[in-house]
């Protein structure tokens, strides 16, 4: 008779969370958004992992990055304006996994 290994799969398919939207005037200041706020897995006390999935217009940003306090930093490239659809997501690395989108709108001045 065969042992069967007791195994738990996880959907890589994660969950969809309500977008948020960022406004900034071109040239104007840089950008900020905890993420802690948005997503609930900071809930349940594990370590949350967070990463930048997607970005629509790279161009827009001379940096985009999560510092290590889970606040995305959006730093808006000179002279440029326009849209970036942004995908973040979290992990607590127990297999939960939760997108936030984040529209972002650069208007020209």
């Amino acid at each position: 008779m065969a042992l069967l290994e007791d195994r738990t799969l996880y959907s890589a398919t994660p969950l969809l969370l309500d977008a948020v939207e960022i406004h900034a005037l071109e040239d104007g200041a840089d950008g900020q958004l905890r993420l802690g706020e948005h997503f609930s897995l900071d809930d349940t006390g594990a370590a949350v992992e967070y990463s930048i999935a997607g970005n629509t217009d790279a161009n827009l940003f001379a940096l985009l990055a999560i510092d290590s306090h889970g606040t995305l930093r959006l730093d808006y490239a000179p002279d440029q304006h326009g849209v970036a659809d942004l995908r973040i997501q979290a992990s607590d690395g127990q297999g939960q996994l939760e997108e936030l989108p984040v529209h972002v709108l650069v208007e020209s001045v």
